[in-house]
């Protein structure tokens, strides 16, 4: 799924201009992002309203333009072919008005809070204090790992499992610009390997779990199973 980095007030603007109900009308509201349409589908929030951390959207392509494979259908001709089991659930190619004009709705889009490096040390700061992030690797869009040093330029690592809910500290032993040299030498499927290998006679503890939780949330915005 493709990723949009954007502006939390944005975010909360794209979901409070939204209306899903519109949908079982064949009707949609729409908004532009660098001058293409996109609709909001779905969203995740704090569950007050107040914040929004991913947002779902569907390109919306007009009705001519469009050149896929499966029949644009409107809501009701939509859910009798899903009944009879020849289409899948779901927003894609379905039919919509836009302030009364015909279009598609295409690839599902992915928006997102933009995070610069220093939100993310604040992120990691309410967990591990006085400390600054010095690298992060990725699994995909998942940011698994996250090197972080403090004022005496002690270095750890932080992993955040992809499946797991329980995040762990290790203390770097090695220099940091070895373990990052390195680490990005290794393959996605060697990294548990490499810090197995590496690390398991260093100091090393389970993140409290509603720290855990907090830091999959306001970093990966929930487990990515």
């Amino acid at each position: 799924m493709e990723r949009i980095k954007v502006d939390r007030k944005l975010l909360l603007k794209i979901v409070k201009d939204g209306n899903l109900e519109s949908f079982y009308k064949d009707k949609a509201k729409s908004f532009e992002y660098q001058g293409q349409k996109y609709v909001y589908t779905w969203g995740i929030g704090d569950g007050k309203g107040i914040s929004y951390s991913v947002v779902i959207c569907r390109k919306a392509i007009l009705l001519e333009d469009y050149n896929g494979t499966i029949e644009p259908l409107r809501y009701y001709d939509h859910s009798v072919a899903v009944d009879k089991g020849v289409r899948e659930r779901g927003y894609y190619a379905r039919l919509v008005d836009i302030d009364g004009v015909a279009y598609v709705l295409t690839n599902e889009i992915e928006f997102i809070e933009y995070m610069k490096k220093q939100s993310l040390t604040q992120i990691i700061q309410h967990v591990v204090a006085n400390v600054q992030v010095a690298a992060s690797f990725n699994n995909g869009s998942h940011i698994e790992f996250i090197l972080v040093k403090n004022a005496l330029q002690e270095h750890y690592l932080i992993w955040l499992p992809v499946t797991l809910d329980t995040c762990m500290l290790f203390n770097v032993k090695m220099k940091p610009e070895k373990l990052i040299k390195e680490f990005q030498e290794v393959p996605l499927q060697n990294r548990i390997t490499y810090i197995l290998e590496n690390f398991i006679t260093s100091d090393y503890h389970d993140i409290e779990q509603k720290h855990s939780n907090y830091l999959q949330k306001r970093i990966n915005y929930g487990l990515h199973n």
